[in-house]
């Protein structure tokens, strides 16, 4: 993830009153945000020591990251990111789209998939560029079962050594087009 200091988080929250930043802990365990008000008002919120020991306010030297907001449904997917949803029936892992969707095929009846599709929390990582699998460069693409979990995967290999790494660590346990 992305890191400011603390100029570039305060330029940022001047353009944008919607952002909050987290503080990247160092020692101390304070997990204090800065936001910033309509008014563009600046807000500290500081929590863990509760401000008792002398150590929450701003330092130039502090470390930044951007907290993630969501996003719908449709920003997620069109983003062509890594993208992750927060819903009670998932963990929030980060996925490229062809392999959340697999995922959730894989594992939910369709009331389950409706209700994460529209009641979900969308977040996109901002942090990386489009990898969605049709942009990837690839020199081969596999179907395969996996002996270990008796399911079906897709697998994709840049180079054929990758690929014949892979096979090589791995032909005991799978079928290939099997």
């Amino acid at each position: 993830m992305k890191k400011y200091t603390l100029l570039e988080a305060l330029n940022m929250l001047k353009q944008d009153h919607d952002l909050v930043f987290k503080i990247v802990p160092e020692k101390n365990p304070c997990t204090q945000t800065i936001s910033s008000s309509v008014f563009k008002n600046v807000i500290v919120d500081c929590q863990g020591c509760q401000g008792q020991n002398g150590c929450c306010s701003l330092q130039f030297s502090d470390t930044w990251i951007l907290e993630p907001r969501p996003v719908s449904f449709m920003e997620a997917i069109k983003s062509k990111k890594k993208i992750r949803v927060e819903h009670p029936l998932l963990n929030t892992e980060y996925f490229v789209l062809d392999d959340m969707l697999d995922k959730l095929c894989r594992t939910f009846l369709n009331k389950d998939i409706i209700d994460i599709l529209t009641n979900g929390k969308w977040y996109i990582k901002e942090d990386e560029e489009e990898t969605t699998s049709a942009d990837k460069t690839k020199f081969i693409e596999i179907n395969y079962k996996d002996l270990r979990d008796n399911e079906r995967h897709t697998k994709d290999f840049a180079t054929r050594e990758e690929y014949e790494k892979w096979h090589e660590e791995n032909w005991n346990y799978v079928v290939i087009n099997g």
